[in-house]
């Protein structure tokens, strides 16, 4: 597993160890799939066209979507015609996923010690899961480990500010307000929206003809508030710093984004960039 100190918010994280920041991740996501339904999913699904394979697979073809949360992922590929199956780590996020897609197969498990067989899957994807892992490069292994001869695998990850307008303003008034947050380390957050880093990672495990897109997103919210409880309720390491502050440095947060807000602000309400990362490789060995 992974030693890295995160470096998500600069001075706010202490050392512990990269089981707890399993844990942390795991009782934050049980506690936060409605809001991030509410709040998230709306932005995060925009990745999905891009994310699922481009080339049309026979009937039949299996897709894993790891860290599936609330299975909008798993249900795209399934109306495409894949046998698709939804796996995630958090009991909350399967059962949202369970009742949002009554239609779909969905399983709990790790994604860095997937539960299935050697080349099982035609195709493996996840969206944004990679940011949530205390060691990512064991899950693009264990990806590895499950695609078939010639599967292809794809995940997404957000770009670093400034082409994330959306965590950029929240992150910089953390910094100017925020008062140390005793939280688990993890792997640095924008880690994967670096080129060396994610080719080097799909290289490593095996990938072939390894590639990498921008997907220039648009997070599109009513006001202010909206964004604010979005990252309070609905993420793990932002909102973890943000439901430790007290109240005082809550409200001063608050108060200042109405002017950061300002430049996304129309008569229909904010629209944020938010450009993410899809990356992309095919595992060794003709087509199955």
């Amino acid at each position: 597993m992974s030693t890295s100190v995160c470096v998500f918010v600069k001075g706010l994280f202490h050392v512990t160890t990269p089981d707890s920041f399993h844990e942390f991740e795991w009782s934050r996501w049980q506690a936060a799939a409605g809001p991030y339904q509410n709040n998230f999913a709306s932005l995060t699904c925009q990745a999905i066209p891009g994310l699922l394979p481009r080339e049309s697979l026979s009937g039949g073809s299996r897709l894993l979507d790891v860290a599936c949360g609330p299975g909008d992922l798993t249900a795209a590929a399934a109306r495409r015609g894949y046998e698709s199956t939804g796996l995630d780590f958090s009991q909350a996020m399967l059962a949202l996923a369970a009742s949002t897609h009554p239609q779909c197969r969905f399983s709990q498990g790790d994604a860095q010690a997937l539960p299935f067989d050697a080349d099982t899957f035609d195709a493996v994807c996840m969206n944004f899961g990679i940011l949530h892992l205390s060691d990512p490069d064991r899950a693009i292994l264990d990806a590895y480990r499950v695609l078939r001869a010639g599967g292809e695998y794809s995940f997404t990850a957000w770009a670093a500010p400034p082409h994330t307008a959306g965590f950029q303003i929240i992150l910089d008034l953390i910094d100017r307000h925020a008062l140390p947050a005793e939280l688990p380390p993890g792997p640095p957050f924008f880690d994967f929206g670096r080129a060396g880093r994610a080719l080097f990672a799909l290289r490593r495990a095996g990938f072939e003809g390894c590639r990498g897109e921008l997907a220039p997103l648009i997070w599109r919210l009513h006001d202010a508030d909206e964004y604010f409880q979005a990252f309070l309720l609905g993420t793990a390491r932002t909102g973890g710093v943000l439901r430790s502050q007290p109240t005082t440095v809550l409200r001063r947060i608050r108060e200042d984004l109405e002017d950061q807000l300002a430049p996304y602000r129309s008569s229909t309400g904010l629209s944020i960039p938010m450009s993410a990362l899809i990356w992309r490789g095919r595992k060794r060995g003709p087509a199955s």
